[in-house]
């Protein structure tokens, strides 16, 4: 573990806007419930994305260029200059939405790394909550962060294709 290791892992996090497209499958578990998984399409380098869950069909999306919304669905307003959450599932692709940065507010904050072939694996504690621990793992290939595990929260990204076409933009 070193602090170099640390610094390579926000490095990538932090160059988010970069990334190409990719898709993957993502498996989300929140608290105890059980695990589903979407199908997710992700433009972090044009804050776009679309999630459709496997079962039923239903489809979460943002699309920056048309500044449009669907959750479950149906279509959500997304007005100028409004802070927009991503969906869960995609929250891998937008790291700057999750909450381990020790930002006033975020439960996590990134304490060490180690690396193992092209992955970092970030251990996360909770300032706040002696005990609380999690882990982000991001790979070094694909420029994204793949897993992040809390007590509260799993989310992971399979079978990650990249590079993708871009489903978002240009427009013609």
């Amino acid at each position: 573990m070193s602090d170099s290791t640390l610094l390579d892992a926000i490095a990538i996090l932090a160059d988010w806007r970069r990334i190409r497209a990719f898709s993957c499958i993502a498996l989300l578990r929140m608290g105890e419930d059980a695990a589903t998984e979407y199908d997710l399409h992700a433009e972090p380098n044009h804050s776009s994305y679309l999630c459709v869950e496997r079962i039923t069909g239903r489809r979460f999306s943002y699309d920056d260029y048309a500044r449009t919304r669907e959750t479950a669905g149906l279509p959500d307003a997304a007005v100028p200059y409004q802070f927009n959450s991503e969906m869960w599932a995609a929250r891998l692709a937008f790291p700057m939405s999750l909450n381990i940065w020790g930002r006033p507010g975020d439960t996590y904050r990134m304490v060490e790394a180690s690396r193992t072939d092209d992955l970092i694996h970030v251990r996360l504690e909770a300032p706040s909550h002696p005990g609380l621990e999690g882990i982000l793992i991001v790979d070094e290939k694909h420029g994204i962060a793949r897993e992040l595990d809390t007590p509260e929260l799993s989310l992971q990204y399979r079978n990650i294709q990249q590079p993708v076409p871009n489903r978002f933009w240009p427009r013609s």
